[in-house]
């Protein structure tokens, strides 16, 4: 996350109640051809396989899923980001996060 970004509650893995979109998604999709063209250097196959899954899911975590949360604030709002479990792994070690 960017730095902008006050973390109220650290990361927690919790099961989906109802269906969520992955907020990594943006951050992804904006470098997706990057990393097909390596870029970013070779992802690992489960970095890939992580990423493929979660195009063909339509970025979706599905009721009942384990899925990362971390409650945060930033300019005044409070909300809740969610993501596939080791999706904002990546993010964050290829620095896909904006700086504020």
């Amino acid at each position: 996350m960017c730095s902008c970004v006050e973390v109220i509650n650290p990361t927690r893995t919790a099961k989906a109640r109802k269906e969520h979109i992955d907020n990594c998604k943006e951050f992804v999709m904006e470098v997706l051809p990057e990393i097909r063209r390596n870029e970013f250097g070779r992802l690992s196959f489960s970095e890939l396989r992580l990423i493929a899954e979660s195009i063909r899911d339509d970025w979706k975590i599905k009721k009942g899923d384990l899925h990362d949360v971390q409650v945060c604030k930033m300019d005044g709002v409070i909300y809740s980001f969610r993501s596939k479990i080791g999706m904002a792994k990546i993010c964050h070690k290829y620095e896909l996060f904006p700086e504020c």
